[in-house]
């Protein structure tokens, strides 16, 4: 499988570190919680719409990068399936039912991977990664690239 994920130039060295979210929390950890990664499952398309919807001023902010990982099959994985998530599991701000399955997931480690429903396009999923389960040495992750962010986006 391959994951990925966009960030500012600066940062895209710590992408896959988990830092970030267990600072500020989102839909399916809270602040403060372990380590977690998001990342767009299959396409970068994905991972720019993941990024679009949080540009609230809707100027894309200089010196973006994305950075690719390969997640080799043997790899743990669980889904979560839109039908066995909290009604509001989409709602804005992040609502607490959805941060405690995941927060509950990482506390468990019972695997590497969470994948969860797109709340962007509820078809696509993206991908958590627990930086602390064992399995996450055997993830290839490739350098950042730049990325040129076509403006006609915003």
């Amino acid at each position: 499988m391959i994951v990925w994920r966009t960030s500012k130039a600066e940062y895209a060295s710590a992408a896959f570190s988990g830092v970030g979210a267990a600072k500020v929390g989102g839909r399916f950890n809270s602040v403060g919680s372990p380590p977690v990664v998001y990342a767009a499952c299959n396409t970068l398309a994905l991972a720019l719409l993941e990024l679009l919807v949080h540009m609230h001023n809707r100027i894309a902010p200089p010196g973006l990068s994305y950075v690719r990982a390969t997640i080799p099959d043997s790899v743990s994985r669980a889904t979560l399936e839109i039908d066995s998530l909290p009604i509001n599991w989409a709602m804005w701000p992040h609502p607490d039912s959805t941060r405690s399955i995941g927060d509950e997931w990482l506390a468990r480690q019972s695997s590497c991977l969470l994948l969860v429903p797109s709340a962007v396009t509820r078809v696509d999923y993206n991908c958590l990664l627990n930086p602390q389960h064992p399995e996450f040495a055997s993830i290839a992750i490739d350098s950042p690239v730049p990325l040129d962010f076509d403006r006609r986006l915003l």
